[in-house]
């Protein structure tokens, strides 16, 4: 039973794969199972199989995205986390998987996806905040909301850009986060 499972997500994978590989050149209604099975080698049976349409092949990829993202920021102790840790560890995550950031965050991306990711940053940030004890509810959230959507709109420009190294990314991306804290809070 194992041995067929671990196939099966192989295939499954490989189908994925495919799928992703078209979707970062045209829109998801420009996309047919056709292509999809073609580029992948495999029968519209076989995608059907594995996938109920094109959309679920998008969500396949999208839950895998999410439950790196939750591998990553599961086992977070808030009361000892900084914002600078917490930075680092948004970076690595969106540098893993780049290529489907680069298209899903875009304007051809999935809004799903962009706004379930955007929520999920803003639990960590907003949690980090908090236990800080600087700023009060209101102020808290208008700056979670505020350094999150800087944040991603950021990386965004510097995956396709990529106007400078790494590591001046983080410290200026550290840089903005801090100074809007301090500026807030003072």
């Amino acid at each position: 039973m194992g041995i067929y499972k671990d196939k099966r997500e192989y295939i499954k994978s490989i189908l994925a794969e495919a799928f992703w590989s078209l979707y970062e050149e045209k829109s998801l209604d420009k996309i047919t199972v056709k292509e999809i099975t073609d580029k992948a080698g495999y029968n519209r049976a076989t995608f059907y199989v594995h996938f109920d349409d094109i959309n679920d092949a998008l969500k396949y990829i999208e839950d895998r995205i999410f439950e790196d993202f939750d591998k990553k920021f599961t086992d977070i102790n808030v009361e000892t986390y900084n914002q600078e840790e917490l930075l680092k560890n948004t970076i690595e995550l969106l540098k893993l998987n780049e290529k489907y950031y680069r298209v899903l965050l875009s304007s051809k991306g999935d809004p799903y996806f962009a706004v379930e990711h955007k929520e999920k940053l803003k639990k960590l940030f907003y949690a980090n905040i908090l236990k800080n004890g600087v700023l009060n509810e209101e102020s808290s959230n208008f700056v979670v909301e505020y350094l999150v959507g800087g944040l991603i709109s950021s990386l965004m420009y510097w995956f396709e850009e990529k106007p400078f190294s790494e590591v001046e990314l983080f410290n200026n991306l550290s840089s903005l986060s801090y100074g809007s804290m301090k500026n807030i809070s003072g």
